[in-house]
């Protein structure tokens, strides 16, 4: 039972967490909805698929960040895990009467996720520069830490 509580209060602890359970649920009611059609004057079937996988792209990045390993594997393991999700959502609907799985609808989900994990990079870059961190060199480091420490660096001899 503690288990229980523990991914309880885990689930609330990242206020992303619900929204993104509670979008992956309307996704998944959505795609699978029998007989759910685009009107045909809008032709916009495949945009809604990458505006849809875009935003599952986003929503998880906040969702659950990870915040060990190096860039690549980070946006590799977020890439595989959406993949997958998008690939068994277009062959589960198969099953549905009504609904019809394609390539050009699951290559329009990979360009959604792919979109959502560019800006997201962007995300991460401009938020690492905003706080600074990655703009002050070394040295110049050092020397406000000795001036914010009362120069207790200096007598040490750290310049």
């Amino acid at each position: 039972m503690p288990r229980l509580r523990y991914l309880w209060h885990g689930l609330w602890r990242n206020p992303a967490r619900p929204v993104f359970l509670a979008y992956v649920v309307f996704l998944t009611t959505g795609t699978h909805w029998p007989r759910l059609t685009v009107p045909q004057e809008l032709n916009c079937d495949k945009l809604l698929h990458g505006l849809a996988y875009l935003g599952l792209t986003v929503l998880l990045w906040f969702a659950y960040p990870i915040r060990w390993g190096t860039w690549l594997g980070r946006v590799g393991i977020l890439a595989i895990a959406l993949i997958s999700y998008a690939s068994l959502d277009e062959m589960t609907q198969l099953a549905v009467p009504g609904r019809t799985a394609s390539v050009a609808d699951w290559s329009a989900d990979l360009v959604g996720i792919v979109v959502g994990l560019y800006i997201m990079r962007g995300y991460a870059v401009w938020k690492k520069r905003s706080r600074g961190s990655s703009t002050i060199p070394r040295h110049e480091h050092v020397g406000v830490l000795a001036v914010v420490s009362g120069g207790r660096e200096k007598r040490r001899g750290i310049q």
